[in-house]
Parts: structure tokens; C-alpha cells; sequence
């Protein structure tokens, strides 16, 4: 009878021993999934905000370096178009006037590596 009392005493307990464990169990592991959850959002959204100030700077770079050649570009334009010898053999065919035309154009491509040929029309 002792021991059927005793059985009694502590199956209730076993009960809420494993109940406990459970919940604990059970909290631990939503609060895992959710910590995890905000963590993950926070996180992505900081790198997709890294992302797009990366690409707006580096369109923004880009701009600025299409702008100084085609600068650049323009101020070769002008100095040919308003170079003498380039005018005189444009209008005459002056051969020593096209030696220095040719060496001024040769002198621009050797020095910009982008710039493949000039045409003068």
C-alpha cells in the first residue's frame, strides 16, 4: 500500500516534469525561430540598402567619367577643327600642312589609349 501511495506521489510529478520540460522546450525554440526571423530581416535589408548606395555610386562614377571624354573628345574636336594647317589642307590639299595634321592626329591617339582613329571631314 506504501508503494502504491508513493506511485501516486510521483506520477503526478513525472507529469509536470515533462509538461515543463515541453514548454521550456517548445518557448526556447519559438523564441529560436523568432530571433532568427528578425535577425534575418534586419540583415538583408541592411545589405540590399549596401547594394543599391553601391550601384547608385557607381552609376554616378560612371557618368562623371563619360562626361570628361566626351569633354575631352570635344576639346581635340576644336583643337583640329581650328588648327591652320588643318583648315589649309582641308581646302587646298597642302602636303606639308597634312604632315602636321598627321602628326597632331598621331600625337592624340598615342596619348589617349581609348582613342582608336580620328576622321577629319
Amino acid at each position: 500500500m506504501l508503494m502504491h501511495r508513493m506511485k501516486l506521489f510521483f506520477k503526478p510529478l513525472r507529469y509536470i516534469r515533462v509538461q515543463l520540460t515541453l514548454y521550456y522546450l517548445v518557448t526556447s525554440l519559438l523564441l529560436m525561430i523568432l530571433f532568427s526571423g528578425v535577425l534575418y530581416y534586419s540583415i538583408s535589408d541592411i545589405m540590399l540598402s549596401d547594394a543599391l548606395v553601391t550601384t547608385a555610386n557607381s552609376v554616378e562614377r560612371t557618368g562623371q567619367y563619360i562626361e570628361v571624354y566626351v569633354d575631352k573628345l570635344k576639346a581635340l574636336a576644336q583643337i583640329l577643327g581650328k588648327n591652320s594647317d588643318t583648315l589649309e589642307y582641308l581646302t587646298t590639299g597642302n602636303q606639308a600642312s597634312r604632315r602636321r595634321v598627321m602628326q597632331l592626329v598621331e600625337d592624340a591617339l598615342g596619348t589617349d589609349p581609348f582613342l582608336v582613329s580620328v576622321i577629319l571631314v
